[in-house]
C-alpha cells in the first residue's frame, strides 16, 4: 500500500513538472519577423523639439502578438551624420545597420506608446536631456534605424533620415547658378544647305556680352547642332559670332545636350533609346570641340517640357543625376509652398510633390 502510494505521489510530481514545463516550450518559441511601415516623421527636427515617428505593423494579428508581449520594444538608433548622396543611397537601400556604432539608442516597451486612430503607433522621443532622450550635438542628416525587438531579437525594420538643425547655427548662404537657354531652330536645311536668321544672330550677340561681362560663371544650354551651323557656314557674320564665342564657353559651363531637340520621354516611348544615346554622344563631341578646355556637364540635363517615368528612367541610364526644369515646364507641378512637401524626381513618380 505505502509502495502504491508513493508510486501516485511520483506520478503527481511527475504530472505537475510537465504541466510548469509545457508552457515555458511555447513560451520560448523565437518570434517571427514581419514588416513594418513608416507612416509618419518630421524630418526637421531641432534642440528642444521632439523626434517622432510614426509606424504601422502588418495586421491585427501582428499587433495583438507584439502588445502582449511585455519584452516587445520599439528601438530607435541614431548614426553618425552622412556626406555624400552614395552614402545617403547607400544607407536608404540596405538592410542591415551600418558598420559604425550609433551615437545614441534608445528603446521604449510598444504597449507604453500612443495609438492613432488607426492603429498606427506613436514613438516621441526629445532632442535633448537625460531621460527618453536622443542628443545630437551638431547639424547635418543623420540615418536613424527604426526597429522591433521580441525577446532581445529584431523582428522587424526600417532606415528613414532627420535632418537635425540648430536655428541658432550660422549657415553658409547657399550658392546659384545662373544659366542661359539658347533656344533657335535647327540650322541645317533640308537642301544641305546652313541657314540662320537674324533672329538666332541676335540671341548670340546678346549672349556674347553677357558672358564677355564675366560677372560670374554660368551654365549654358546651346543646342550643338547650333555650334555645328555656325562652324559650316559660309557666311562671314556666323564665322565671326563663333570666333567671338569660342573663347567664352572655355570659361563657362556647357550642359550635356542631344546633338538635336531629342525629348527623352518620347525616345523612351518610342523604343528609340539607342537613337537618343547616339544624338546624346554627337552632341556632347560637338560641344567638347567649340568649348575648348571648358567643361562639360554630363550629369545635368535641362528641360522644357515635364520628363516622364520612361524619360527618367532613360536619363538615369544616360548618366544625367539631375533634370533642370525652365519655370514654364514645372508649372503643371504647383508651388513649393511647404517644406514638407519637396520636389522630387523619382522613377515610378516622375517629378511628384511628396
Amino acid at each position: 500500500m505505502n509502495r502504491s502510494g508513493r508510486g501516485w505521489r511520483r506520478l503527481a510530481v511527475l504530472c505537475f513538472v510537465g504541466l510548469l514545463l509545457a508552457p515555458t516550450v511555447a513560451h520560448g518559441a523565437a518570434p517571427q519577423p514581419f514588416d513594418m511601415t513608416l507612416v509618419g516623421q518630421n524630418f526637421n527636427v531641432a534642440p528642444g523639439r521632439q523626434f517622432r515617428f510614426v509606424f504601422a505593423l502588418p495586421d491585427g494579428a501582428v499587433r495583438e502578438s507584439v502588445l502582449s508581449d511585455r519584452t516587445a520594444v520599439v528601438r530607435v538608433a541614431i548614426f553618425p551624420p552622412l556626406a555624400t548622396r552614395s552614402d545617403v543611397r547607400s544607407f536608404a537601400t540596405s538592410t542591415t545597420d551600418p558598420a559604425v556604432r550609433p551615437i545614441d539608442q534608445i528603446d521604449r516597451r510598444i504597449s507604453d506608446l500612443e495609438r492613432t486612430a488607426a492603429g498606427d503607433f506613436v514613438s516621441l522621443f526629445a532632442s535633448t536631456g537625460r531621460l527618453n532622450a536622443l542628443n545630437l550635438e551638431q547639424d547635418g542628416i543623420y540615418p536613424v534605424v527604426l526597429s522591433v525587438v521580441q525577446k532581445n531579437v529584431v523582428v522587424a525594420r526600417l532606415n528613414t533620415f532627420v535632418n537635425y538643425v540648430d536655428p541658432r547655427s550660422k549657415i553658409d548662404q547657399l550658392p546659384i547658378s545662373l544659366m542661359a537657354d539658347i533656344n533657335t531652330p535647327l540650322a541645317l536645311q533640308p537642301d544641305g544647305s546652313i541657314q540662320i536668321g537674324d533672329g538666332i544672330r541676335t540671341q548670340l550677340t546678346n549672349l556674347i556680352s553677357v558672358l564677355s561681362v564675366g560677372a560670374a560663371p554660368m551654365s549654358l544650354h546651346i543646342a550643338p547642332e547650333l555650334l555645328d551651323g555656325l562652324g559650316r557656314s559660309s557666311n562671314p557674320a556666323d564665322i565671326a559670332l563663333l570666333a567671338q564665342l569660342e573663347p567664352l564657353l572655355a570659361v563657362h559651363e556647357l550642359l550635356t545636350n542631344t546633338f538635336v531637340s531629342f525629348d527623352p520621354s518620347s525616345a523612351s516611348r518610342s523604343l528609340m533609346k539607342s537613337e537618343f544615346a547616339e544624338q546624346l554622344e554627337s552632341g556632347r563631341a560637338v560641344l567638347d570641340v567649340h568649348n575648348r578646355e571648358g567643361v562639360i556637364s554630363e550629369n545635368v540635363w535641362f528641360s522644357r517640357s515635364l520628363v516622364d517615368d520612361d524619360g527618367m528612367k532613360l536619363l538615369g541610364e544616360s548618366g544625367i543625376q539631375s533634370v533642370v526644369f525652365t519655370p514654364q515646364a514645372a508649372a503643371s507641378i504647383g508651388t513649393l509652398d511647404s517644406y514638407l512637401k519637396p520636389y522630387k524626381s523619382v522613377v515610378g513618380n516622375s517629378l511628384a510633390i511628396r
